[in-house]
């Protein structure tokens, strides 16, 4: 079923249509997969293909960068410290690329398959009703479907169990599982903080204002702690403590 055909279609479609608003995750899944295949091709298959390596090229532009900016400081009048600290930092960077590409890539891949989805209900909402698609959830009550904890829980113990095992390239298979993974925990940790801010006795948009402009400001050190929030959201299941839900509803 391609998005056209959806967001051509008539009440007949419906049943159809329905079960694909159901798969929307494995829609936004095989789009970050496509995404992140596309990526490598283009950034890493060049070097594959030549011998030279995945991750020559961009450790290349690594090493020549940081040379620059050592030359840079070393001709400044007091800097030759400052120099030696940014070689050392551009030596270790050049020693991390494999890592810190793979996880680049992984999450440029995830949040396409985010935006796609998020696209395709904005495309369909005219339509959303003769077409059978149900409205997504708000914002505030977005989780990560209980028939997904197994396999997430699988996928983190075995990209775990080979780091500690120490197998070749372990160390960018559990940073590229850290990457896939982030990403939808960090949005439910922000979920979570928009229902409790959504429980106040007297609703405004001032608190909530703040409150998301000091996450955007922060955001390297508040991404860690709504990835953190949300972890033990996925298994302690908050909001269904404070609204237990009317009814079981599919994946939950």
């Amino acid at each position: 079923m391609t998005v056209s055909s959806v967001i051509g279609c008539t009440p007949s479609d419906t049943s159809a249509t329905r079960r694909f608003a159901y798969t929307s995750m494995f829609t936004a899944s095989a789009a970050a997969a496509a995404a992140i295949a596309g990526l490598y091709a283009a950034v890493c298959l060049p070097g594959i293909v030549d011998g030279t390596g995945a991750f020559t090229a961009a450790q290349e532009g690594v090493r020549l960068l940081g040379e620059a900016v050592a030359a840079q400081l070393a001709g400044v009048p007091g800097y030759a410290e400052s120099a030696a600290i940014a070689e050392q930092l551009f030596s270790s960077m050049y020693l991390a690329v494999p890592v810190l590409l793979t996880g680049v890539l992984c999450v440029l891949g995830a949040l396409f398959g985010f935006f796609t989805a998020v696209l395709f209900f904005a495309f369909t909402r005219r339509r959303r009703a003769a077409c059978g698609l149900a409205a997504p959830k708000p914002f505030r009550f977005w989780v990560i479907p209980r028939r997904y904890v197994p396999g997430i829980v699988l996928l983190y113990v075995m990209a775990l169990v080979l780091r500690l095992s120490g197998f070749a390239n372990a160390d960018a298979v559990y940073n590229t599982v850290g990457s896939l993974l982030n990403l939808p925990l960090m949005v439910q940790g922000l979920s979570l903080v928009a229902f409790l801010l959504s429980l106040r006795s007297r609703p405004g948009k001032a608190l909530s204002v703040v409150t998301y402009v000091l996450i955007g400001v922060l955001f390297p050190l508040t991404s860690s702690m709504l990835t953190t929030v949300g972890l033990f959201d996925l298994f302690l299941r908050f909001r269904d403590r404070v609204i237990p839900p009317a009814a079981p509803q599919r994946g939950e």
